[in-house]
């Protein structure tokens, strides 16, 4: 079943300083987003034109932090941990609710 792109919105937490996702699509890979990221800022980037994904396809995220804290930070949902996701606004919507782990 094919959807539309149409915007992504990063999300990360205080020590968060970049994102980058591509979309890999029948082997070609395209650069879907590579921006700044800071936490007291969060928006959401629109897709034009509006990116058809498939089956098959596959999404790469990577984002950077700098560690300003002298201490180890974990993975978790508190802002003073760090996580590493993109939320995705797609069309049509496929009636899961707001929040779904993509599966195209």
């Amino acid at each position: 079943v094919s959807q539309q792109l149409f915007a992504l919105w990063p999300h990360m937490h205080q020590y968060a300083t970049h994102q980058k996702v591509e979309l890999v699509h029948g082997g070609t890979t395209s650069v879907l987003l590579d921006e700044p990221y800071t936490f007291v800022e969060q928006p959401y980037y629109r897709q034009d034109p509006l990116i058809p994904v498939v089956g098959g396809d596959r999404l790469k995220v990577a984002c950077t932090y700098t560690n300003t804290s002298g201490s180890t930070i974990s993975f978790g949902d508190s802002s003073n941990q760090e996580m590493c996701f993109t939320g995705m606004y797609l069309y049509p919507a496929r009636g899961t609710g707001i929040f779904d782990c993509a599966g195209f």
